[in-house]
């Protein structure tokens, strides 16, 4: 089944003047191209398809319809809304500002171990080579 309403709200919403003749014009062009359309076609559709068709189509009708029938007479204007007033926002204490970016403090200088002094005109102690044996 096709969808009608939208196609018939769109065609009636296009009017300049969207009376109830001229509502009525394209509703009957509408059915007029459904009937035609149903009946042309091969195989021929079924006498209830066709009804089926036609009803779904004045379903349609009576939809744009029924929003003319709502709609007042003048402009549309938009109801005021009822709205209870909102409690008010308690106002959160202000952030700290954030530290400007830049580049990271210095790091403290790290004393190097100093190798132990030997007195004066002493000769550095000889150590014994290194054991090629590997210990159990």
């Amino acid at each position: 089944m096709a969808e009608y309403f939208p196609l018939l709200d769109r065609a009636v919403s296009g009017l300049a003047d969207p009376s109830a003749d001229a509502r009525r014009s394209i509703y009957e062009r509408a059915r007029t191209a459904l009937i035609g359309q149903l009946s042309r076609m091969e195989p021929p559709v079924p006498d209830e398809d066709i009804a089926r068709e036609s009803a779904a189509l004045d379903e349609a009708i009576a939809r744009v319809e029924a929003r003319f029938a709502e709609a007042p007479a003048g402009p549309p204007t938009a109801p005021e809304p009822i709205v209870p007033p909102a409690p008010p926002i308690p106002e959160a204490p202000a952030a700290p500002a954030a530290p400007a970016l830049s580049a990271p403090p210095p790091r403290p200088a790290i004393p190097r171990p100093q190798p132990p002094s030997l007195p004066t005109g002493a000769a550095p102690p000889v150590l014994p080579p290194p054991s090629r044996e590997r210990p159990v």
